[in-house]
């Protein structure tokens, strides 16, 4: 029987959608409201806003002191804290309609809502690209764990953009999927807008583009990339240069860390070369699973696509406890396959995951959360996520990586398709 919405219902639904929409915004207004903050979105606004109304360089030194001097005054707590304007100049069209307002809480507040909204889309598109059939009721229990989650908690109080680049390489992993390759290309090439932890990941796709003559792909978002290196350098010629300047003095700050650099706090003895054989040994997994998966189909990109954001996080490149929001993919990668596998009786055991994961890690950091310098604060949130996506990735890695063709012959033989 073929059930359409009636109007009524089509009302009933976009009202809905206004209050929730309503009672994010109010919520956020009084959070941004009590409490200042935001040290990411400072460097961000400030600089984009000396860049328009005088055209000095981001990275120049007295845009960097004018970042400071605004942190003071509107008391970000900028103690061992370095500001810098840390994003290639092609990233200043995405802050500058909110350097338009004068108004650090207005702007502030927008962007609270546009990283959310992003949190969003990436669930959205997380579910398309996984094919994962969560049904309406999963479908928002899952947007609320986006949402409420400590790991996107984090991006959004400090205003990061981490949580926009996350949303864009899922809608580019999407377009993949599609068959979409230049779309994908030019939203990998954006991405790009924070480099440091999507790295690996790129320079996988552009390895696993190659070895699949997917050169659309592997053409659209080199290219793409290019272009935008060299339209920036149309406004600022020597842009790259002062880039890489900032970046190594943004990487001597102390707001970033790796696994050696954690578990030498722990165990100041043995701490380091632990991390340095975890790190090894991830690198040689890694680059095992990059051969294995060099000509595989898109199922098992997406699988290798989401070990390497995983082990992006341990492998020593300096990251932060922000960054860990990229993982929301791979950990639906996880629920999708393991709801594949098992069918609709998994429900049950995803919401029990999702729900000890929310809460567990919330415990870890409830006690510290007023704290202003939320990433140092959690040395903690450096372990619990990346593990649980380790074990979960190989659990399902023989589902994941399996042709779908051949997984759809197996279901029909089983009855289950």
């Amino acid at each position: 029987m073929n059930h359409q919405r009636t109007p009524l219902s089509i009302y009933g639904l976009a009202i809905l959608i206004l209050l929730v929409f309503a009672v994010i915004i109010l919520v956020d207004y009084q959070f941004a409201s009590q409490r200042p903050g935001g040290y990411h979105f400072i460097e961000y606004w400030s600089s984009a806003r000396a860049f328009l109304n005088e055209g000095k360089s981001p990275y120049s030194a007295s845009t960097q002191q004018e970042i400071r001097l605004q942190a003071g005054e509107l008391s970000i707590d900028n103690e061992n804290q370095s500001f810098y304007a840390a994003y290639p100049l092609y990233g200043i069209p995405l802050f500058l309609p909110f350097a338009l307002s004068p108004n650090y809480f207005v702007a502030r507040l927008i962007w609270i809502v546009t990283l959310q909204a992003a949190l969003g889309l990436l669930v959205w598109f997380s579910i398309k690209v996984t094919a994962w059939r969560t049904g309406q009721a999963l479908g928002v229990l899952v947007l609320l764990f986006a949402l409420t989650n400590v790991y996107s908690v984090i991006p959004v109080i400090t205003g990061n953009v981490v949580v926009i680049v996350a949303c864009l390489l899922v809608a580019a992993l999407n377009a993949v999927r599609s068959g979409l390759d230049e779309l994908a290309g030019i939203l990998l090439a954006f991405s790009t807008i924070l480099t440091p932890p999507v790295l690996l990941l790129l320079l996988f796709i552009l390895y696993w583009a190659a070895s699949s003559r997917r050169w659309r792909l592997f053409a659209w978002m080199t290219v793409s990339w290019l272009l935008l290196i060299a339209a920036s350098m149309l406004l600022i010629p020597d842009w790259p240069l002062q880039y890489s300047r900032t970046m190594i003095q943004y990487f001597q700050g102390a707001r970033f860390t790796t696994l050696g650099s954690v578990l030498r706090t722990w165990w100041p003895g043995l701490g380091a070369q632990m991390g340095l054989a975890i790190s090894g040994l991830l690198a040689l997994i890694l680059a095992a699973e990059w051969w294995l998966a060099r000509k595989g189909d898109v199922r098992h990109m997406l699988w290798t696509a989401s070990l390497t954001l995983v082990a992006s996080h341990w492998i020593g490149i300096p990251t932060s406890a922000e960054n860990a929001a990229l993982l929301l993919f791979p950990l639906f990668v996880v629920f999708a396959t393991l709801e594949e596998h098992w069918g609709p009786r998994m429900r049950i055991a995803t919401l029990v995951m999702m729900l000890v994961l929310l809460v567990g890690l919330w415990a870890f950091v409830w006690s510290d959360i007023n704290q202003p310098d939320l990433p140092l604060s959690f040395p903690e949130l450096f372990f619990p996520l990346p593990m649980f996506l380790l074990v979960g990735l190989y659990w399902v890695r023989w589902r994941a990586i399996r042709p779908q063709r051949l997984l759809l012959s197996e279901l029909r033989a089983r009855g289950e398709a």
